[in-house]
C-alpha cells in the first residue's frame, strides 16, 4: 500500500481504534513497499515507521507474526538481533517482540524425529548466539524454551510409539537433552532398571523387587517345586546309580 493511501486510513480514527482494523492495516502496510530487512517476508521497517502511534502493547498484540515467520530460517538469527536492536532504538520492546515471535514460531513446529533434530540445531544456535553478545539473555530464553518443547514432544511421541526410543538419533537427542538438564520421563524395562540399580549398588532394592516379583508367581513356583521333587523321587534310584558310576571312575 502506498503512503498516501495509509494517511487516508488515518482519517478514520474512530474506526481505527478497533483491533481488527489495526491488524488489517498492519497487514496492508507490511505487504506493500520494499522490504528493508530483506531476509523476511514483510516490509518491517515501513511498518515500524508508519505505525508509531501504536502503544507497545498494541504493537505486540497486532503484529502478524505468522506472516513474518513464513520465510524464517535458522541462519537469520543475526537478523533477529538487528531487529531487536532496531526496535530498542525506537523505544519499542525489542526483547518482548522476540519472545512473542518465539512463542508463535514454536506453534508452527512439527513433532517428527527429523523435525525435533532440526529444532535442536536451532536451539543450539540460539544458545551459542546468546554467549556471543553481552545482552543475549533473550536468545538464551528462546533456546531454552525451544529445548523444553523438544523434550516434551520427544517424550510424548516415544510414549505414543511414533518415535523409537532406541534408535541412534533418538538416543543422541535424549542424551543431548539430559546434558542440558531436560530429563525425559520414559518407562524402563525391568532389565534396564536392574542394570541401573546394580550400577548404583542398590542391592537391597534389587533383592526386595526380586521377592515381590517371585511372590506374584508363587503358585507357578510352588508347582515347579512339586514337580521337581516328584521327579527326584521317581528317578532317585537311577540318579543315585549314575552318581556312583561318576564318582568311581
Amino acid at each position: 500500500m502506498k503512503i498516501g493511501a495509509y494517511h487516508c486510513f488515518l482519517k478514520f480514527r474512530n474506526f481505527g481504534k478497533s483491533q481488527n482494523f489495526r491488524k488489517l492495516l498492519i497487514l496492508l502496510l507490511l505487504l506493500g513497499g520494499q522490504n528493508v530487512f530483506s531476509g523476511f517476508a514483510l516490509d518491517l521497517k515501513s511498518y515500524y515507521e508508519e505505525t508509531n502511534h501504536y502503544s507497545n502493547a498494541e504493537f505486540l498484540e497486532a503484529f502478524p507474526y505468522e506472516i513474518f515467520l513464513q520465510d524464517f530460517k535458522a541462519e537469520q538469527i543475526k537478523d533477529l538481533e538487528d531487529l531487536r536492536n532496531y526496535l530498542n532504538s525506537l523505544d519499542r520492546p525489542g526483547d518482548k517482540f522476540l519472545y512473542e515471535l518465539g512463542k508463535h514460531y514454536r506453534r508452527t513446529l512439527g513433532s517428527s524425529l527429523v523435525d525435533l533434530l532440526n529444532q535442536k540445531n536451532l536451539a543450539d544456535q540460539f544458545l551459542t548466539h546468546a554467549n556471543k553478545i553481552p545482552d543475549g539473555m533473550i536468545f538464551e530464553l528462546l533456546g531454552q524454551d525451544l529445548l523444553e518443547q523438544i523434550a516434551f514432544e520427544l517424550e510424548s511421541q516415544i510414549k505414543k510409539g511414533d518415535i523409537s526410543e532406541h534408535g541412534a538419533d533418538s538416543q543422541a537427542l535424549i542424551l543431548y537433552l539430559e546434558e542440558q538438564q531436560y530429563l525425559l520421563n520414559l518407562p524402563q524395562s525391568n532389565w534396564e532398571k536392574l542394570q541401573f540399580h546394580a550400577s548404583e549398588g542398590n542391592w537391597g532394592y534389587i533383592f526386595d523387587r526380586a521377592l515381590k516379583e517371585a511372590w506374584q508367581y508363587y503358585d507357578l513356583i510352588l508347582w515347579g517345586l512339586v514337580i521337581f521333587i516328584a521327579l527326584l523321587i521317581r528317578y532317585r534310584e537311577h540318579l543315585v546309580a549314575r552318581f556312583k558310576r561318576l564318582t568311581t571312575k
